[in-house]
């Protein structure tokens, strides 16, 4: 963002004029994809610290294969 698009944007938020919802209409107007990026990036950030704080699934040990696979009843009944 420029300095032009921030001195804009403060104008518009402390415009006294005009009802907090057309400075809102006005700013989603003009600069939708600048609030929309700051929006996805807040919600990034939140996600992220999310998954940092929540506890890791502790790895488990691999289970013994079954004995009694199709393979192994067949090479039983071969070997008999």
């Amino acid at each position: 963002m420029t300095q032009n698009q921030f001195k804009r944007i403060n104008e518009m938020i402390n415009d006294e004029t005009r009802s907090f919802l057309e400075r809102l209409r006005e700013m989603f107007r003009r600069d939708g994809l600048t609030i929309g990026a700051l929006i996805t990036a807040l919600g990034m950030i939140i996600f992220t610290i999310f998954l940092v704080v929540q506890p890791a699934p502790t790895a488990t040990p691999p289970k013994q294969p079954d004995k009694n696979t199709f393979k192994n009843r067949v090479k039983r009944q071969l070997v008999k």
